[in-house]
């Protein structure tokens, strides 16, 4: 991958998950581009499992299936402690999501010292 390619997929899994995970025909474009590279750029898969998982809490009915497609590609040990702590963190991220906004402060505090903690 070139430099503009990192740039534009730590934009695209970053920032537009982010702020978009809400829109579904937007995630779709986004699970279907991780299946067509997950066989070829599995490093990219694990720096970025957070964020798709963030895609999947939101809508575990419709995007299950096809991340399940990308699950053996993500079998590396620093992975897999991602994965574990993704895991972890999902109930508390799916809280915040449908949280009124006075509870969400409380809920984002913690969730960011759990994941700063690790």
């Amino acid at each position: 991958l070139t430099p503009e390619d990192n740039e534009y997929l730590n934009f695209l899994y970053s920032d537009v998950i982010s702020r978009s995970y809400e829109t579904i025909t937007l995630m779709y474009e986004i699970v279907m581009l991780t299946l067509s590279f997950s066989a070829r750029l599995p490093r990219l898969l694990q720096l970025y499992i957070p964020n798709i998982f963030k895609i999947v809490g939101h809508r575990p009915t419709t995007f299950g299936r096809e991340i399940a497609m990308v699950m053996p590609y993500l079998y590396h040990s620093t992975v897999l402690v991602e994965l574990f702590y993704s895991i972890i963190q999902l109930p508390v991220l799916s809280a915040l999501m449908i949280a009124k906004p006075s509870e969400k402060s409380l809920a984002s505090k913690w969730l960011m010292r759990a994941t700063v903690n690790r």
